[in-house]
């Protein structure tokens, strides 16, 4: 639910070829969704670069989410943006 990237943080990030999202799954009214703990600006220093994206599971982060209902995970994670669809911007909900 980030929308804002910094477009210094890109650089460094493109710069050091660190294209790395890590990722949980939760499941939310019967459909699975990836969401991203933590990289979108190496998603869009990839992007930028046209290198492909390290998918990561996020250990601890997966953990905590399956500690708790998607809902509470997802409120713990909001960012202040819509949650949206990292690869096309469309909006999830």
């Amino acid at each position: 639910s980030q929308r804002h990237i910094d477009q210094a943080i890109v650089e460094a990030k493109r710069a050091a070829s660190d294209y790395t999202v890590s990722y949980v799954t939760i499941e939310l009214d019967g459909v699975e969704y990836s969401v991203v703990v933590d990289g979108h600006h190496s998603y869009e220093a990839a992007h930028q670069d046209g290198a492909n994206v390290v998918w990561e599971v996020s250990v601890e982060s997966q953990k905590e989410a399956n500690a708790m209902s998607a809902v509470d995970f997802l409120d713990s994670r909001w960012m202040g943006d819509d949650w949206f669809f990292i690869a096309t911007g469309k909006l999830v909900f």
